[in-house]
């Protein structure tokens, strides 16, 4: 027998309690946030729209790579600590 939960939203929390996960049925699509043992979100993923995006973010939560997979290829992005496009391709 199947066992299926349904939900809009599933939070992960470590031994501490501290929020480490949360994957969620947004307006836009789902997004799944894992974040640090401080409590900054590290890596996201959403599919919207267009198609998938990642974020990597750096210990500060500003990001620092974004990978989008658009309809015509993927656009990979890389960016400094103060948000500003270092890179990009195509």
């Amino acid at each position: 027998m199947d066992k299926v939960i349904r939900a809009t939203q599933f939070i992960l929390e470590d031994e501490n309690g501290n929020h480490r996960a949360s994957l969620s049925l947004t307006t836009d699509g789902p997004l799944l946030n894992l974040s640090d043992e401080n409590g900054t979100v590290r890596a996201t993923l959403d599919v919207v729209g267009d198609g998938p995006t990642l974020a990597l973010s750096d210990e500060n939560g500003k990001v620092r790579v974004m990978l989008h997979v658009f309809k015509n290829g993927p656009v990979l992005v890389l960016f400094d600590e103060n948000g500003k496009t270092i890179w990009s391709q195509p």
